[in-house]
């Protein structure tokens, strides 16, 4: 099967997850958010993933090895453009997939007040350049 065929086929399957959980009376991205978190990742020599397969929430994991911490994120510059971004440990990221449901509310929480903190970023930088 070439990449393409392969593309169809698991489009195909996701059509008829979405159309079964419908028909049952589920919520449709409840079930797709329970598997993206179980994205496989691949690291490249460095530690890092090199494309952010890996998204929880809708924000994008990058698997380092050489974070202190549990979870970090971006720090803030000055970029519109900047998204939150999850770098976490291969350990961290496993142990958060097995009860993915348990943490999701908490990530949620970290990527808005990123999200929180950059906009009033942006707004302070905005308004001392006036």
């Amino acid at each position: 099967m070439n990449q393409d065929e392969a593309r169809n086929a698991a489009h195909e399957l996701i059509e008829e997850a979405v159309a079964v959980a419908t028909k049952a009376g589920i919520d449709p991205t409840s079930i797709i958010e329970t598997y993206l978190p179980q994205t496989l990742t691949t690291p490249d020599a460095g530690g890092q993933q090199e494309s952010p397969e890996l998204m929880w929430h809708g924000v994008s994991v990058t698997i380092d090895a050489a974070i202190a911490g549990l979870f970090e994120m971006p720090e803030l510059n000055d970029d519109p453009d900047q998204q939150p971004a999850f770098h976490v440990t291969q350990s961290t990221a496993d142990f958060v997939q097995q009860d993915f449901e348990r943490y999701g509310a908490a990530l949620e929480r970290m990527a808005e007040s990123w999200r929180e903190e950059k906009t009033l970023s942006l707004s302070e930088k905005k308004g001392s350049n006036e």
